[in-house]
């Protein structure tokens, strides 16, 4: 962690500033949320039930198409809690400094009682068991329907491997979701504040890939794979 040292009245108002702006973000994500969630919802509910009155052609197109309509709400879902859960951990670093230099607790709610009730995770994970029963039925009449999809040349394989990358894709923005407030968490503390961070930190790069390679960069297979990675791109290893 870097040390904690006194703020001037100047550049308590800069992060005062600062804080005001990150939960402004918050709250207009937040305010975007129930569009993002309920419109969908009520989408997937129309085409669902068009789709199971239609029959032949009209039916299979819907059942092959909605799994990749599914996946980009959850996208998008996933897009903004990632982003929500980064300017929580930003704001949360940012009161800790403050009220560390102050000696006092002035700052409260990011720092201390933002989950204090879990109501955040607890909403998140009651979610969870509609999503995946939503995504099974869809994978089901998609792989139920696919065999009888005629639409163009090669549509099975292809509608089939897009499915899988959006698969991989999800996962991956799920292992995005879960190490995102930590990770930033931990970048907060690796930045001085007395010192221009441009040139550590790579922003191209995802932060918590280099927090696993700033944690493991001294053993022999990370080297070997940093130096494959120079050669073939011609870019600098992750200053350390």
């Amino acid at each position: 962690m870097v040390d904690t040292c006194k703020f001037t009245a100047e550049e308590e108002a800069l992060l005062m500033e600062q804080i005001k702006y990150l939960q402004s973000e918050l709250c207009s994500i937040q305010s975007s949320f129930l569009g993002i969630i309920s419109v969908p919802v009520a989408v997937y509910g129309l085409l669902l039930y068009y789709a199971l009155q239609q029959e032949g052609e009209a039916s299979n197109l819907l059942f092959v198409l909605m799994p990749f309509l599914f996946s980009l709400s959850l996208f998008n879902i996933l897009k903004y809690t990632i982003k929500m859960m980064g300017l929580d951990a930003y704001t949360r670093y940012l009161e800790d400094q403050l009220n560390r230099s102050h000696g006092k607790s002035l700052f409260k709610w990011q720092s201390h009682l933002i989950y204090a009730n879990s109501y955040s995770l607890v909403g998140g994970v009651i979610q969870v068991p509609c999503f995946v029963a939503l995504a099974i039925f869809l994978g089901y009449k998609f792989y139920e329907n696919i065999g009888s999809c005629r639409l163009f040349p090669h549509c099975q394989f292809i509608f089939k491997s897009l499915l899988a990358l959006e698969v991989v894709g999800l996962l991956y923005m799920l292992l995005m979701c879960a190490l995102q407030y930590g990770t930033v968490r931990y970048w907060c503390g690796q930045i001085p504040m007395n010192g221009y961070p441009a040139g550590r930190v790579r922003s191209e790069c995802p932060l918590f890939l280099l927090s696993l390679y700033e944690k493991n960069k001294d053993r022999p297979w990370v080297q070997k794979l940093s130096g494959f990675v120079e050669k073939v791109f011609g870019r600098e290893k992750p200053q350390s």
